[in-house]
């Protein structure tokens, strides 16, 4: 299969242009976007309709698969093909629920079938229903539909129904009915013939091109081409064809005739082979006339492209060619829809715009009707009324690939009012369906196309049912799908989900998680050996689980940092890369925080509860959706918990540990700090704050043993940043982004292990979902970091973006023996103004003192220099500190092309768009020094002061 994989998204380039404050990076890409003039909108939608009868979805099937009637045994349209030649073809589009009102309503709103009211055949659709015509009404489009609506309850044919729900001309808008002639009146449109007791008739005798309903419908499409040709307009051509009747009028009624047909391979399917949602009914219709109908209905979409081309208008018009369902036409032994099977639940769908769509691009991804509102109006410019739950699939259309955090799933349920009938997910290989009392199918597309084998039980595909049970489940919660929560079909789910297990048993197994996470801190435990600092508590956690020696975080400050584990993502990629970000936005669709994995799969969810609730996220997360509670006794004593809770206090300002005081003349001076009496306190200062949060951590310790919940905790202790100093906290250096990082779970971790390999803090998401029986999201950056089973990491990558409104953009790439970092602003000094760091750091106070002093020594001065080099290179294993930039040198030109090789793949993958150049302007002036030397000395007097 040609599945179509990218790392760039629409979604999160919009999502990304929001977030950025004084904008940095502008993520939109020039060469997609549609232009501002307003483009028009034709839909030609049939019903019920084969998409094996097309010759652009031949061939995208193999022989087997194409002729399904016979060889040879095809129908030619070379118009439909068009579309797809000059335009797309979805692959595998799909009806929301194969049955023609709940999949229009669905086309119409982006919503499922129980939130437009109807969810079968012959309901009106809901009042609040905003349609994509009312949208672009209100935009100023002239909108209109002629042919079968369906959506306005029993009336049959029920012309021009009182509700337009948008479109302005339905005057040739009728309800229901399969008529095969319509003529003019004086009193408007009526069906042409008529039964003997005068009702309207099906018959097809005496159609011609002018009454013949394709023909007469597609008459009125073109008149309104015509009359609204200088404005914008949307105009929907709804043809009650190929539906049955099997009747055409000629000469299209025997233009097939004389092929061959057979019934498809999969007609003599058994009762007893047949799952009891699809058993064998109905009989095989020759597809003479079938095929009539779909050559009429190609020869009349030709003669619209023709008028649209004549007119000028055609490339400034998007042609969406499509159709509510499928029909069996045989296959599996029955005739028409309602089933999940492909030839029933799948649909034609083309779009033709060549400003925005390349020609012949195939999206293989799985689309359902419900994304269709919200995929148009984004190509259309055009904003929803946000109320639908469909995706926006603009970019698929576009690029011809998915966005980064696409799910390549589709939901598909069967038409009713109560929850009995079947549910399914369907990507574009798999097919999940899960009905009450009955055994799960998986459906592989690839391996066994048509559709006769149940994969459910296969090892091999464990993960495949795992990944689309888990997204039903998601489905249900969010959209309230009453078939999610019927017992047998919500236990299907769960069985699957929990690995065989039931929900009982899974949870028994789970663990409780407890991630204690400390702010501005690098790894200056005694367990890491600093014997100044007296750690006990957190000594004791590293002696009964693993201590991680090298493990750093994405980013150097605490909310880019803890967005990302937050998600177990780079937070460039979901748009949190800046500090203190304005105009904050949902995350990406698809994306979830582990938070909201966890509830899903069952935990209580609780934030604070034994220390601080801090999050401290660049994103928007809605209550309903985030943690369960903040207080420790409300969480539920049968179900497994997850805690995350912070040690604040190592965040500034610090104060002194009269418990355990330090003294300043044990304190080792970093090479690039003068030793000084007050870089000594401020340093012992941070350390003896660790002394106080390593008791509070104790104390969460002794509460989980206390009431019996520590052996069957999995307990994590992480800095959310390196160290609150100069040239630690907000850069790249280690003293930035190096962490400790403690893991204890009895009987999963061997007790007083270490690791010496790199590890990012993304992994520890990867790890607390692991740690829950989650399945891990295909847009995970993180890897679990206690499978020691999978490839260690070769490096680690961290960026730094705007700090509160201090602009600047670093990156930065770490091996085990090197760092390498990419200065994007150069230009501006490493110390630029920052009102935090002013205000709360004193040993900057005095490196301006002494620097404008010529006080400094080479090593100290290289961090006050008024600009920056554009790249670094240290040797970790020479150069701790990294004092000594090797970049350039011959001797380490290898290890620097391979770094650099390696940040620019991985900032492709993370979609980094770089700096503009409003960015670059923008913030805090970036003049330097920020303050004159008598202000600094001022500053600095009073920093000596507090600290005597």
């Amino acid at each position: 299969m040609s599945h179509l994989t990218t790392l760039t998204s629409l979604s999160a380039i919009l999502l990304a242009s929001t977030l950025l404050t004084a904008g940095e990076p502008d993520f939109q890409d020039p060469q997609v976007q549609v232009e501002q003039e307003k483009l028009n909108l034709l839909i030609i939608q049939t019903d019920e309709h084969n998409f094996r009868t097309l010759g652009c979805y031949r061939e995208t099937l193999s022989p087997e698969q194409a002729f399904m009637w016979g060889e040879g045994a095809v129908v030619l349209t070379p118009n439909i093909d068009r579309i797809a030649q000059e335009g797309a073809i979805c692959t595998s589009f799909y009806a929301t629920s194969p049955v023609c009102s709940p999949s229009r309503a669905a086309m119409m709103s982006g919503r499922y079938p129980q939130n437009t009211a109807v969810v079968s055949n012959d309901i009106p659709m809901s009042d609040d229903v905003v349609t994509f015509a009312e949208s672009l009404r209100r935009e100023g489009w002239m909108t209109g539909f002629a042919g079968k609506w369906h959506l306005d309850g029993t009336a049959k044919p029920g012309w021009a129904p009182a509700r337009d729900f948008g479109f302005t001309d339905n005057r040739y808008m009728f309800n229901r009915g399969h008529w095969k002639q319509f003529e003019d009146t004086d009193d408007g449109p009526r069906v042409k013939a008529s039964d003997q007791k005068g009702k309207p008739s099906y018959a097809v005798q005496g159609a011609d091109p002018q009454s013949f309903s394709t023909d007469f419908l597609t008459d009125r499409a073109i008149d309104f081409i015509e009359e609204h040709g200088d404005e914008p307009f949307c105009y929907m051509l709804s043809l009650p064809d190929p539906h049955g009747p099997d009747t055409v009028r000629p000469p299209y009624d025997t233009m097939y005739a004389g092929q061959e047909y057979v019934a498809p391979r999969t007609y003599d399917v058994s009762s007893e082979d047949a799952p009891p949602w699809a058993q064998p009914k109905g009989k095989f219709q020759s597809m003479a006339k079938y095929f009539g109908m779909v050559r009429c209905i190609d020869d009349n979409v030709g003669r619209i492209l023709e008028t649209l081309e004549q007119k000028g208008l055609l490339d400034r018009t998007i042609v969406i060619f499509t159709s509510d369902h499928g029909d069996l036409r045989g296959e599996h032994h029955r005739q028409n829809k309602g089933v999940p099977y492909e030839a029933s639940a799948k649909v034609p769908f083309l779009m033709r715009l060549p400003s925005a769509i390349p020609a012949g691009t195939r999206i293989d991804e799985a689309l359902g009707m419900v994304d269709f509102l919200p995929t148009i109006l984004s190509l259309m410019d055009v904003p929803t009324a946000g109320l639908e739950e469909g995706r926006d699939a603009s970019i698929l259309f576009q690029k011809g690939s998915p966005p980064e955090h696409w799910q390549d799933i589709a939901i598909m349920r069967q038409a009713g009012r109560k929850g009995e009938g079947w549910l399914a997910a369907v990507d574009d290989r798999f097919k999940l369906v899960v009905a009450p009392d009955a055994q799960p199918w998986l459906l592989d597309l690839e391996q066994d196309p048509d559709e006769l084998i149940n994969f459910y039980s296969d090892p091999q595909r464990h993960a495949d049912v795992v990944r689309l049970a888990q997204h039903l489940l998601h489905y249900g919660a969010e959209s309230g799908d009453s078939y999610v929560d019927v017992p047998t079909v919500k236990a299907t789910l769960l069985k699957a989900v929990f690995h065989g297990e039931t929900q009982k048993e899974h949870e028994a197994t789970r663990p409780n998680i407890v991630l204690m996470m400390a702010e501005d801190m690098c790894p200056d435990l005694s367990c890491y050996g600093n014997d100044v600092v007296s750690t006990p508590n957190l000594d004791r956690l590293a002696s009964q689980g693993v201590r991680f020696d090298k493990a750093f975080t994405t980013s150097p400050v605490c909310s880019p940092s803890r967005s990302a584990m937050m998600v177990g993502v780079h937070q460039s990629t979901i748009g949190a890369h800046q500090h203190r970000t304005q105009n904050k936005a949902p995350l990406p669709s698809g994306v979830k925080t582990i938070v909201e994995h966890l509830r899903d799969a069952g935990y209580h969810t609780i934030l604070g509860g034994l220390g601080s609730g801090k999050t401290d996220l660049n994103f928007i997360v809605a209550k309903d959706v985030f943690f369960h509670s903040k207080k420790w006794d409300d969480r539920p004593k049968d179900k497994p918990f997850f805690m995350q809770l912070t040690f604040n206090n190592t965040h500034r300002k610090w104060g002194r540990d009269e418990q355990r005081p330090i003294d300043a003349a044990s304190i080792e001076v970093p090479p690039y700090y003068p030793d000084h009496p007050l870089v000594r306190r401020d340093i012992a200062n941070g350390l003896e704050e660790i002394q106080v949060m390593d008791r509070l951590a104790g104390k969460v310790l002794d509460r989980l043993e206390k009431e019996k919940l520590l052996d069957n905790t999995l307990v994590i202790f992480i800095g959310d940043h390196g160290r609150c100093q100069v040239r630690g906290k907000q850069f790249l250096y280690d003293s930035g982004l190096h962490v400790p990082l403690i893991m204890r779970w009895p009987d999963k971790i061997e007790a007083g292990s270490e690791r010496g390999d790199l590890v990012s803090s993304i992994d520890v998401s990867a790890a607390i979902l692991a740690a829950a029986k989650v399945e891990l999201p295909e847009y995970l950056h993180g890897q679990n970091v206690l499978n020691t089973e999978q490839t260690l990491r070769s490096y680690v990558f961290a960026a730094r973006g705007k700090m509160d409104d201090t602009h600047d953009a670093m990156r930065a790439v770490r091996s085990d023996t090197h760092k390498y970092i990419l200065n994007l602003m150069p230009e501006r000094a490493y110390c630029q103004f920052n009102k935090y760091k002013e205000n709360s750091y004193p040993v900057l106070a005095l490196l301006n003192v002494m620097n404008l002093k010529g006080e400094l020594n080479p090593t100290q001065a290289l961090f006050m220099a008024p600009t920056k080099p554009e790249i670094e290179l240290y040797d970790l294993r020479t150069d701790p500190f990294e004092i000594h930039n090797l970049a350039g040198k011959p001797e380490v030109a290898e290890v620097e092309a391979q770094l650099r090789a390696e940040l620019d793949r991985w900032r492709k993958q993370i979609n980094d768009q770089g700096v503009s150049e409003e960015f670059r302007a923008g913030g805090w002036p970036a003049v330097y020094p920020t303050r004159t030397l008598e202000e600094w000395q001022q500053l600095l007097d009073r920093w000596l002061e507090k600290q005597s």
